[in-house]
């Protein structure tokens, strides 16, 4: 599904209109991001968790060589047991 396919069956479920839709879809991005950016987990009732969590700096061998891996940050999402049953 796209985001244009996504923002259709809100719009068709909820009965609100293609402005509400987009900036309810934008506030909800945003507010991912912004939680991501502190480093925070959200958690969403029936729909999953999205958490963060910091990855250090390594080596490791690609292609015979060692290569120095910069440390990051990793995203992540759990469904929740009621998405996966529903799957």
């Amino acid at each position: 599904m796209t985001r244009n396919q996504l923002l259709k069956e809100i719009r068709t479920r909820a009965r609100i209109t293609n402005v509400e839709t987009a900036a309810f879809y934008q506030a909800f991005i945003d507010v991912i991001a912004e939680t991501m950016k502190d480093h925070d987990t959200i958690s969403i009732h029936q729909f999953g968790r999205f958490s963060c969590r910091r990855l250090k700096a390594r080596q490791i061998k690609l292609f015979g060589r060692e290569t120095l891996v910069k440390a990051g940050l990793q995203i992540r999402f759990k469904a929740a047991k009621y998405i996966s049953a529903e799957i």
